[in-house]
């Protein structure tokens, strides 16, 4: 019923039991108006999406909540840390996915000289920062390097392709971080063909060439 016709009707009971408005022996006046009821109408409508909204960021809240519970917090010192030797280098897992219910992973990884990342992209974001050494980073377009020394830093976005290679005289560090985590994800693959390693084994010199290295590994493989 449009209000215009819901309000004439409201004035006209109104009128029959109290007389007409503005009449001396009314009990009281009453004026109920079109734009009245509009505005009543928009503020309920305001009201109820606001309840909406609140009850949608009440239930995130609590499934976010329950998400983290298992999260906490980690302090590590230097080269404490998962450590995983792969055939290209060694990784050094500051805080793996499982330990952030898949928010994100953080990692530290050691190439020794002329060790190259092969073309690839994969669903999470990545970034890098270099803490030692000289990288050849491709990002997007893989016959356009950029130089990279300590203090660089890369992001690249989910699906990008991206290369990098050590080009310095001696090993190279960089700082990595994957959002979001997952143990399903790319941080598995370097669990499933790299070895674990505890801080009582021997960690191969990683100045040697990346030839050298990878024999190293392999050895340590078939033990």
């Amino acid at each position: 019923m449009p209000l215009a016709i819901l309000s004439e009707m409201i004035n006209l009971k109104v009128q029959r039991k109290y007389g007409r408005f503005g009449a001396v022996d009314s009990f009281w006046s009453v004026s109920i108006r079109y734009s009245d009821l509009s505005h009543l109408g928009w503020n309920c409508i305001s009201l109820f999406n606001r309840l909406t909204s609140w009850r949608q960021q009440k239930r995130e809240l609590r499934e976010m909540n329950e998400r983290n519970k298992n999260w906490k917090p980690i302090i590590l010192q230097a080269d404490e840390g998962e450590k995983v030797l792969f055939r290209i280098g060694l990784m050094t897992f500051k805080v793996s996915s499982n330990q952030t219910n898949d928010n994100f992973m953080i990692c530290e990884t050691e190439l020794p000289p002329k060790a190259y990342v092969e073309p690839h992209s994969h669903p999470e974001a990545e970034t890098f920062y270099i803490l030692e050494g000289e990288f050849i980073f491709y990002v997007e377009d893989m016959n356009k390097g950029i130089k990279c020394k300590k203090g660089a830093f890369i992001s690249v976005p989910p699906h990008v392709e991206h290369s990098f290679k050590n080009t310095g005289g001696y090993k190279g560090k960089i700082l990595g971080t994957m959002t979001p985590g997952g143990a399903k994800g790319l941080e598995s693959l370097f669990r499933t063909f790299g070895v674990g390693i505890t801080d009582k084994d021997v960690i191969p010199d990683l100045n040697k060439p990346i030839e050298d290295w990878v024999a190293a590994v392999d050895t340590i493989r078939k033990k």
